[in-house]
C-alpha cells in the first residue's frame, strides 16, 4: 500500500498503457491519493481461485483506476486499464462472507447497483484504502456541491440582467401600446368565423387523459 507522498502521478504514467493516459490527464486539478492491490470479485457467494483477478487499483481525488498487469520485464512493469469509475456520488459498503473476508462493494448512490466488488488481503489494507477513499468521495461531493451552486448564481444573475434590460427599454413598451390601440375590437387571437366547431378550453390533467384513452371504434 503507497502513500501520496511516495508515488507521484508522473510515476504512474510511465507504468500505464498510453490509452490510459487521457483518464488520468482529463482535468489538471487530478492528483493521485493512494495506490492498493486489490481483487475484484464477480459472486462473493461464489468461491473462486486466489489471485484470480488481481487489480492494481490507483485512486485519485476524484476517480477511481482500476488496472491489470500487463507486461513484467527488468525495465518495469506495465498496466492495462480495465475501468474507470468517478467517486462522485459513489457509496462505500464493507462485506464480509465465507469466501472473501475482506470485501468491499462500491455503489452508485442513484440506482444502488453495483459498480465494482473487491477483496482486499487483508483488514489492514482494507481499511486504509476504504479510509482514503471516502475521504476523497466527501472532497469530490462538496466541489460538486459548490458547482452547482456556483451554476444556480450564474444562471439567477443572467436571468435578472435579461430582465432588468427588457424593463428598461421604453420601445418595447412603445411598440406593446402601439399593437394595443391598433387591434380590431374583436380579440386578434381569436379564431375568424368560419364555422369552426368552437372547442372549450382545456386545462386539466384529467380532460386530456380521458380524451387520450377514448375506446377505438
Amino acid at each position: 500500500f503507497h502513500c501520496e507522498c511516495i508515488v507521484s502521478i508522473s510515476a504512474v504514467l510511465s507504468t500505464l498503457e498510453s490509452r490510459c493516459h487521457s483518464v488520468i490527464l482529463s482535468f489538471p486539478h487530478r492528483r493521485l491519493v493512494c495506490y492498493c492491490r486489490l481483487y475484484e470479485v464477480h459472486d462473493p457467494n461464489k468461491k473462486e481461485k486466489i489471485g484470480l483477478h488481481q487489480r492494481e487499483v490507483f485512486l485519485f481525488n476524484d476517480l477511481l483506476l482500476v488496472t491489470k498487469i500487463f507486461s513484467k520485464k527488468k525495465t518495469g512493469i506495465t498496466y492495462s486499464f480495465r475501468v474507470s469509475l468517478p467517486l462522485c456520488g459513489m457509496q462505500v459498503y464493507l462485506f464480509e462472507t465465507s469466501h472473501y473476508q475482506c470485501g468491499i462493494q462500491l455503489t452508485n448512490n442513484i440506482d444502488r447497483k453495483p459498480l465494482i466488488i473487491f477483496n482486499a488481503r487483508n483488514d489492514h489494507d482494507r481499511q486504509k484504502f476504504v479510509d482514503d477513499l471516502k475521504e476523497s468521495i466527501l472532497e469530490t461531493n462538496g466541489m460538486e456541491q459548490i458547482r452547482i451552486e456556483q451554476e444556480m448564481t450564474r444562471h439567477r444573475t443572467t436571468h435578472s440582467t435579461i430582465d432588468k434590460r427588457y424593463a428598461s427599454d421604453d420601445s418595447r413598451v412603445l411598440a406593446y401600446d402601439l399593437a394595443k390601440h391598433s387591434e380590431n375590437p374583436l380579440n386578434r387571437l381569436s379564431a375568424p368565423e368560419c364555422n369552426l366547431k368552437k372547442v372549450p378550453y382545456c386545462n386539466s390533467l384529467t380532460d386530456l387523459s380521458s380524451g387520450m384513452h377514448a375506446p377505438h371504434t
